[in-house]
């Protein structure tokens, strides 16, 4: 993957184009800040798709706020196997960023050669927001890739992940599947004058991970007999929170809660209901 600046030149490039479309099913990696050696500094890629099948990756480049500081190459490599894991194996498609666009290329079985990506645009601010087609790529379903910052001798500077390893992302069209664990209570017994909580773990089923911690909603409701009480909504580790505050006054009468967590268009809901004790 040896590529010099002057090859890519010569090949052309698609010059940086329109921004990126409005796109869900977010997800951030992170990479350690200042590990560069001053090379421009991958921090975190930020990876969605909205319901057209357009994929946006954005790579913050906190020390290179604009194109024209960017001397070192941006290297994305990408692998549109369905099953493609989290290891670096063979990447048929890598993309190139520089400072006066962006290069595609593909190998086609003994080396890399351009390739033709229609829909690809690329925008700078603080680090490449890069867009695409998914059909461009023959990508399905899942994708893994690696990002790499190499100097124009072809030296790794930066490498995200670290190591070996590789990012995937699994491209969702339409609200992503989610899943819900038992609904649990905390007492098990609502007691009039006490705090009262419901725990709901939910995960997406398309990846069999937790949801991130940033974009859940938690909507509460409750009733004591014909009141209604409110509750306080949150969400950290995998894991939804209703708390109520039990009235003093409500020993004997039946409590029924919902909790309802939304996520990029899906929800999920539970409910519980209990004698106050």
């Amino acid at each position: 993957m040896a590529v010099s600046l002057l090859t890519l030149l010569l090949a052309g490039f698609l010059v940086p184009g329109a921004a990126a479309r409005s796109a869900s099913n977010a997800v951030t990696f992170t990479d350690p800040t200042g590990d560069s050696g001053g090379a421009a500094d991958i921090t975190t890629v930020d990876v969605s798709n909205d319901d057209n099948g357009v994929i946006t990756l954005k790579v913050s480049l906190p020390n290179r706020a604009t194109a024209e500081q960017l001397s070192d190459i941006l290297v994305i490599a990408i692998n549109n196997d369905p099953n493609a894991s989290n290891n670096r194996g063979a990447y048929p498609f890598v993309l190139f960023v520089f400072s006066q666009g962006a290069q595609v290329m593909r190998f086609d079985g003994s080396r890399f050669v351009p390739f033709d990506a229609p829909s690809l645009r690329a925008t700078y601010s603080s680090g490449p927001t890069i867009t695409f087609d998914r059909a461009d790529f023959g990508i399905s379903t899942r994708l893994a890739f690696f990002a790499q910052i190499r100097d124009q001798n072809a030296k790794v500077r930066d490498d995200a992940p670290d190591s070996s390893a590789a990012y995937t992302y699994v491209v969702t069209i339409g609200p992503p599947p989610l899943a819900a664990g038992p609904v649990s209570a905390l007492p098990t017994v609502p007691v009039h004058g006490k705090a009262f909580s419901l725990r709901l773990p939910v995960t997406r089923t398309d990846s069999n991970t937790a949801l991130p911690d940033v974009g859940v909603t938690v909507r509460c409701t409750g009733r004591v007999g014909k009141k209604a009480i409110s509750g306080r909504g949150s969400y950290n580790g995998g894991v939804a929170t209703c708390t109520f505050r039990v009235p003093k006054t409500s020993r004997g009468k039946a409590l029924k809660a919902m909790l309802t967590l939304g996520y990029q268009g899906a929800t999920i809901s539970r409910s519980f209901s209990s004698r106050i004790r």
